[in-house]
């Protein structure tokens, strides 16, 4: 079996668990709807017969807004179920997922860069619409660094050499002979994965490290802290 059927047999395997997962968010979508329409007409009901003042009505008023919040967690990931993962490449290493605030809303034109453990970044994506980024990696990718002479990324490069930096002095000695079929020298494993806005400002570090390996999907979700996007 080539590649190529590999791929083919992986992605049909992928469909069937996608459309799986999403019948289950939609169905628990509709239900957790009912719950939150449910909770809006007894607090309705409540301020009718308690007041808003009344701890009844808060009660209430505290418990719909818990489960609207959970209906909203669950709709966004609902959506990003939809999407389809990126096919396999037998000459690239694929990091995914999706980038949303605390709430679960996607966020859109967020920077996410993966480094090396030299501290050199090897790509970079930015999040359209629904959050979602890829990042394509293979043997061959360019490392680079941005300029630090353009003013605001230089806390983002600081920022990127801290995250690799503790991860530097666990990589074996013989993690940089090893060669990729195409006999270029695989990218300094662990991988750190990181986001940034528009000004290059650092937001968050995924938790996660990733060991370069061809042919091979990683799926990562960030969650950006309220407060940490910048006017873009």
């Amino acid at each position: 079996m080539d590649a190529s059927e590999i791929a083919q047999k992986l992605s049909a395997t992928l469909s069937k668990g996608q459309a799986v997962k999403t019948s289950a968010l939609g169905q628990a979508t509709t239900h957790q709807g009912a719950v939150v329409q449910a909770l809006q007409l007894e607090q309705q009901r409540t301020e009718a017969l308690h007041g808003p003042g009344s701890q009844k009505f808060q009660t209430v008023q505290a418990l719909a807004a818990a489960h609207a919040s959970s209906l909203a967690q669950t709709q966004a990931t609902a959506t990003r179920a939809q999407a389809r993962a990126p096919l396999p490449n037998p000459k690239e290493f694929i990091i995914y997922g999706y980038v949303t605030d605390e709430s679960g809303a996607p966020l859109k034109d967020v920077d996410v860069s993966v480094a090396d453990a030299k501290g050199s970044i090897l790509k970079t994506d930015t999040t359209i619409a629904d959050g979602s980024y890829a990042l394509h990696i293979s043997a061959a990718t360019e490392h680079h660094k941005p300029c630090k002479e353009e003013g605001g990324l230089e806390q983002f490069i600081e920022k990127v050499e801290d995250v690799v930096e503790k991860g530097a002095e666990e990589i074996f000695e013989d993690e940089g002979e090893r060669r990729s079929g195409a006999g270029q020298a695989a990218p300094a494993s662990p991988l750190k994965l990181m986001a940034s806005d528009q000004r290059k400002t650092f937001l968050i570090q995924s938790p996660t490290e990733f060991q370069f390996e061809l042919g091979k999907l990683a799926y990562q979700d960030l969650t950006v802290p309220s407060g940490s996007i910048h006017d873009r």
